[in-house]
């Protein structure tokens, strides 16, 4: 049954269908990212509406299963057999295996206690297909008997991160615990990229999200065995004690290392997820990015390849004032600004929060990005409707979203085309002056967890009509919308289709361009690394269909990119629009 939401409109009710059997309206259509999934699935747009992309789910009702099918559009951490459920109500429901990024979990009380206590499990384990099971007894013992390592050996031995000398006794632990793995290691390596595409074979998923690949909150690692852990004891990562081989005295020594060890991992399993026949989404929790000794400059790649295909921050709206400001220029910078995934996961679940973050979310969302709301409950919220129309560009990094005269960390604006979102993140409340009129804020209230029967609870979006000055609490959002058809303060993002077509036996690739527009365009093919190997075309594109042609053989074999930047501006000062589609030189 077709629900019904109730919109207040300047004191005047209407009803607007809502969802209930299928979001966002009309249903999904792919991001221009091009990846070739599994059986012809894809991601998501979510160039207009805010879609859901939650974290797990087990043994849930069937009219539940049919609810999360049909109005989110991914999930982590459920089991193989479980996926069939949700693909009987969306064959394109996206699902991702679960394991630590940087860590083995052994799942025995005798090999990883909890540090203090020394009793009870405390595992976080890993999702394999079969479920929760013991990682090492499973898979991680076998693998090694598979490459005849011996458990005791030095080859052994070296596929774990130590402190002071490699040996057993002076492993790095972490309090969940597990062990903290060698990520420079070959064998480590080999081992998580091997049993990775095994679990991901068979259609099943789509890729892995590799949990604790943050800010290296150094303290909870440690050796338990040894006593209490740092600050009370020693700082693992300090010489003279340090990851063995290294010299390490400060915080930025370590965020130096750390970055370089995440770097060469990444993009090594970069190299095994993607091949000329499918591509496996690397998904790292890089948390919230904001520490101030460290920045994750690895999510970037480098000349040598690249690391990831998007990231979920977790706690994502946790932060308040300058911290608020790291993770809304280093989630634009390192993110959505380079068009990756961005997996937006809320912890607090009270309405001004939901809020709050929603509007931090549609300041800095592209096209790939997706609300994750952990609370462990199937439920829905009015925050996941707001509509506000296609949103403009998003540019390379936050300085393009100042408003001018704010600050360096202060007041910024994202433009939608039926309206605007204002985020300040400053400890001073500022006032904005609209352009225009007929502005309204978007009030929500409500929602919260689905019944048994898949039923949404009572929910409410209203719009509070606003004048010409607004103000922004300090470490707040404000999300606004236009009634008026012509009602905004920039163009929304303009469109483009491209179709490459290719005969893999050839080497002319035929590109076929429908613009809506004349738009200043460049087309260029680059490498997997993101190098420009040919400019294809740069000037006016005219409206239309265009055509144009790429001869490829005198590439070697392997994976490039053909991408069409295009902007509204024929001088061609900013063209922040992309389109990008993978090609396959056999």
């Amino acid at each position: 049954m077709k629900k019904i939401l109730t919109v207040a409109l300047s004191g005047i009710l209407f009803s607007a269908d809502a969802q209930i059997q299928s979001w966002p309206p009309g249903g999904t259509t792919p991001s221009p990212m091009g990846f070739m999934l599994p059986a012809n699935r894809y991601v998501p747009s979510t160039k207009r509406f805010n879609l859901v992309w939650a974290d797990q789910w087990f043994n849930l009702p069937i009219p539940k299963i049919q609810f999360v099918a049909q109005n989110y559009v991914a999930t982590q951490k459920i089991f193989d057999y479980q996926v069939a459920d949700y693909r009987a109500f969306n064959p394109n429901f996206l699902c991702t295996i679960y394991h630590l990024a940087n860590g083995l979990n052994p799942f025995h009380n005798d090999d990883a206690p909890p540090p203090h206590t020394q009793t009870g499990s405390g595992c976080i384990g890993v999702v394999a297909p079969a479920g929760y099971v013991c990682e090492a007894d499973n898979y991680f013992w076998p693998w090694l008997a598979s490459q005849s390592i011996a458990t005791g050996s030095a080859q052994y031995e070296n596929m774990f991160q130590h402190f002071d000398m490699v040996d057993s006794v002076h492993r790095v632990w972490h309090t969940d615990p597990y062990w903290h793995m060698n990520l420079s290691n070959t064998d480590w390596r080999t081992y998580v990229g091997d049993i990775c595409i095994n679990w991901m074979s068979g259609n099943q998923n789509e890729g892995c999200f590799f949990d604790v690949s943050v800010e290296t909150m150094v303290a909870p690692l440690f050796n338990p065995k040894v006593g209490d852990p740092a600050p009370y004891n020693f700082n693992w990562y300090i010489t003279p004690h340090g990851p063995a081989g290294s010299t390490i005295n400060t915080l930025n020594d370590f965020a130096i290392w750390m970055n370089n060890q995440y770097l060469n991992y990444y993009q090594y399993l970069y190299q095994r997820f993607h091949s000329a026949v499918v591509d496996y989404l690397v998904l790292p929790n890089t948390d919230q990015m904001i520490t101030g000794w460290y920045d994750p400059t690895w999510t970037d790649g480098d000349l040598n390849g690249e690391t990831i295909d998007g990231a979920m921050m977790e706690s994502f709206g946790n932060a308040t004032g300058s911290d608020m400001y790291l993770t809304l220029e280093r989630g634009l910078r390192h993110i959505t600004g380079r068009g990756k995934i961005l997996i937006a996961q809320f912890y607090n679940n009270t309405q001004p929060e939901r809020y709050r973050r929603t509007g931090m979310y549609m300041l800095i969302k592209n096209e790939n990005s997706f609300i994750n709301l952990a609370d462990g409950n199937v439920d829905w919220f009015p925050e996941y409707e707001i509509d506000l129309g296609d949103q403009s560009a998003v540019p390379a990094n936050i300085n393009s979203l100042r408003v001018a005269g704010s600050g360096s960390a202060s007041l910024f604006r994202r433009d939608y085309a039926e309206g605007t979102v204002l985020c300040n993140t400053s400890a001073n409340v500022f006032t904005y002056t609209l352009t225009g009129s007929n502005w309204n804020k978007v009030v929500t209230s409500g929602g919260g967890a689905v019944d048994a029967n898949g039923n949404i609870a009572t929910q409410n979006i209203s719009l509070a009509p606003v004048s010409s000055t607004v103000m922004v609490n300090p470490s707040d959002c404000i999300i606004l919308k236009n009634t008026t058809s012509t009602g905004v303060q920039e163009n929304s993002s303009p469109q483009i289709e491209m179709i490459v077509a290719q005969n893999l036996s050839e080497d002319e690739v035929t590109i076929n361009i429908a613009s809506q527009n004349n738009y200043f365009a460049e087309i260029f093919l680059s490498d997997r690394v993101g190098r420009k190997l040919t400019v294809v075309f740069s000037g006016n594109l005219n409206a239309g269909e265009n055509n144009f042609n790429i001869d490829i053989s005198a590439l070697a074999a392997g994976i490039y990119f053909v991408t069409t930047r295009y902007d509204t501006a024929i001088s061609g000062a900013s063209k922040n629009n992309l389109v990008v589609r993978k090609i396959v030189k056999m």
